[in-house]
């Protein structure tokens, strides 16, 4: 059985929750799955912490995150101080009664459980966005640059039709 991903659990990330909020403020945090509401939370921002208030199977749940600061060149960089392990982390995920970070729940990127194909698929899907559909430069981009993405991309499309496509097709089917 696999793992649990971060993608099925909602998600409070402390650098979107920074830039709405400052300290003394106070909020509602929504999320949405296809125009339906899947979960809100009210939120109360102090100097070195977050008050979390929320309901949880009917239960009112209040939860104060303290947050932990670390030097970076652009002044000071906040982060969650996770309330299960008391590890520092950007992001927090309600995957029970409380806000934890992804190692107290025992989850994994999405991508961590990816296979050949969909490692294939991602990489050719983000070189796609990087050259743009067109196959023009971007203005911003140097010329050796974009000349290296756009072999790597047409070095990947030809594997994918050559070995791969042909490989992943065989292996769907059973031989005797």
């Amino acid at each position: 059985m696999s793992k649990p991903n971060t993608e099925t659990y909602l998600k409070l990330d402390i650098r979107w929750l920074r830039k709405q909020a400052r300290p003394g403020s106070r909020g509602t945090v929504r999320w949405s799955t296809n125009g339906h509401e899947t979960g809100a939370i009210d939120y109360q921002m102090e100097k070195n912490s977050v008050i979390l208030k929320y309901c949880y199977r009917g239960e009112p749940v209040t939860e104060v995150i303290s947050f932990s600061w670390t030097r970076c060149n652009y002044g000071m960089r906040p982060w969650f101080v996770c309330p299960g392990c008391k590890k520092r982390v950007a992001i927090l995920y309600s995957g029970g009664k409380y806000f934890l970070c992804r190692h107290c729940y025992d989850l994994c990127y999405p991508c961590q459980q990816e296979g050949y194909a969909g490692r294939l698929a991602r990489k050719v899907t983000k070189l796609r966005a990087l050259i743009g559909d067109g196959f023009k430069r971007p203005r911003y981009m140097h010329r050796k640059k974009f000349e290296r993405l756009q072999d790597e991309y047409f070095r990947l499309e030809m594997f994918i039709e050559d070995y791969a496509m042909p490989r992943l097709l065989k292996g769907g089917k059973k031989s005797r």
